[in-house]
């Protein structure tokens, strides 16, 4: 009796310890899978964060610089492992009016807002730059902004109405001309 006690037991014990490591191996599979598609998802995350066109940066609630993506660093001229770890107010050399706007923030989103930058070769460029808060589950946690270098665009601007301005000009010394003209013909 004593035997075949110790025989079922060790049965026993081998059926449940079979069915244990099953089950962590079962795990274990669940386990790799999942962090498999984290870490794609990760770097499927970041792959569409520096193939955007527009600079992106984010900052934790008191402003420091979390992520700078590689538009951001060609537009600003600035390595991200340089940006990441300054205050944005910093990075982005915000003037003081805009950093005290930026520091009321929490809760809405920034006015889109144009900055005068100067890059790290002594260029001088206009930045587009908006921003709002970044939320996750858990609430706030800080800031995304995004920023285009406008400078372009704002010098095509100022010829476009230098160019009306010319135009209308044109104009007016044609209707001048031809109110001189009429009297004169007629003399």
């Amino acid at each position: 009796f004593t035997v075949g006690l110790n025989v079922f037991g060790f049965v026993a014990v081998a059926a449940l310890t079979g069915y244990l490591a099953e089950g962590l191996r079962r795990a274990d599979a669940k386990l790799e899978q999942a962090s498999t598609q984290i870490a794609d998802l990760q770097a499927f995350s970041r792959h569409v964060i520096d193939s955007l066109s527009s600079g992106l940066a984010t900052t934790d609630l008191t402003g420091t610089v979390m992520t700078f993506n590689r538009a951001a660093e060609a537009i600003t001229g600035l390595r991200a492992q340089d940006a990441v770890g300054r205050p944005i107010e910093d990075v982005l050399q915000f003037p003081a009016e805009l950093r005290r706007r930026f520091e009321r923030a929490t809760g809405y989103r920034l006015p889109r807002v144009e900055v005068a930058f100067r890059c790290g070769d002594d260029r001088q460029i206009e930045l587009g730059l908006s921003g709002s808060p970044l939320m996750t589950p858990r609430g706030e946690t800080g800031f995304i902004l995004t920023f285009q270098d406008v400078t372009e665009l704002r010098k095509q601007e100022r010829e476009a109405r230098v160019q009306q301005r010319l135009a209308a000009v044109g104009e007016m010394a044609a209707g001048i001309a031809h109110e001189i003209r009429n009297p004169l013909a007629s003399m």
